[in-house]
């Protein structure tokens, strides 16, 4: 979706929701006590498929470093 273009439907009407307003709302993902990754919503206007992926990759070391991996 990143390209543009929906993986599912392959529509080129991809709309970025990208606000201040929505970390507010709980898309974000906490990577300190009083810090969070914003998420950007990337969704298909045409088909509805959604994809979500964090604001700024300089928050992706954070998230690294509070999050565990899965256990498998």
């Amino acid at each position: 979706m990143k390209s543009g273009q929906c993986p599912k439907c392959e529509s080129n009407d991809i709309r970025v929701i990208a606000l201040d307003w929505h970390r507010k709302l709980g898309a974000s993902i906490a990577t300190g006590i009083f810090s969070t990754a914003a998420i950007d919503h990337h969704v298909c206007v045409a088909c509805g498929y959604t994809e979500m992926y964090v604001s700024d990759p300089g928050d992706l070391a954070g998230i690294a470093a509070k999050w565990s991996p899965p256990q498998r």
